[in-house]
């Protein structure tokens, strides 16, 4: 059921959340392994499905993780860590660069608000250096984010202008990628950096089974078209 709907993406990169283990994730790639070259897990050695991954019909050139890097956390109250991994995957689309960060942020009904606003700083920090890393990539974040536009967490990625989050220009009807007791939540997102590559406007949709989420979870999945910048 998985793979089917993958396929109608017609997705040259998919970013995954929840997947069980890498052994899932080798069982999706076979069924896919037609389209998608690239199969990564971001693991946490945890139990239960918290793992991010990567699928791309592009090259691999490097995978970074970030987990364990420390942050401060806003309060003033001590470090923290990203509670999963934070996961890089560098592509070769063609000719052409693309960076990838595929992120699941817990719920906020089990997270607290400064460690969880530290995750957001330091995941903005993160891709902002890469961008001075790699003048020549198109970066892109997307997963689970757990948070609706305009909570404060989403505020940290979008500071300064430099994320530009492809859903802006869309309806709620559109976009939204969850449904909780009737109340439509946008709480998949992406994120492009700011001159590493182009949004096409108005491309970003929630692809559903008929009106929940899509190849048996029940989150929708968000996509959008990018181009590099000629």
């Amino acid at each position: 059921m998985l793979s089917r709907a993958i396929r109608r993406l017609e997705a040259d990169v998919v970013l995954l959340q929840e997947v069980e283990s890498l052994e899932s994730l080798n069982g999706l790639h076979e069924r896919l392994d037609d389209l998608y070259e690239v199969a990564v897990i971001g693991e946490t050695g945890s139990p239960g499905s918290i793992d991010v991954a990567v699928l791309s019909s592009g090259r691999k050139t490097k995978v970074i993780t970030h987990r364990h890097k420390r942050f401060e956390r806003p309060d003033g109250s001590g470090t923290d860590r990203f509670a999963r991994e934070f996961l890089e995957v560098q592509l070769q689309m063609g000719d052409r660069k693309l960076m990838v960060f595929s992120a699941h942020f817990k719920s906020k009904n089990n997270d607290d608000a400064p460690r969880r606003l530290g995750e957001a700083i330091k995941a903005r920090e993160i891709i902002v250096s890469a961008a001075q890393r790699e003048p020549e990539a198109m970066i892109i974040l997307g997963g689970d984010l757990n948070d609706v536009p305009g909570s404060e967490p989403l505020n940290a990625l979008e500071d300064g202008g430099l994320l530009l989050r492809s859903a802006s220009d869309v309806s709620l009807e559109q976009s939204w990628t969850y449904r909780y007791r009737d109340t439509l939540n946008e709480l998949d997102h992406l994120y492009l950096k700011v001159g590493t590559g182009k949004y096409v406007a108005g491309s970003s949709e929630a692809r559903r089974d008929r009106d929940e989420g899509l190849g048996g979870s029940d989150h929708a999945a968000l996509v959008a078209r990018f181009s590099f910048i000629d």
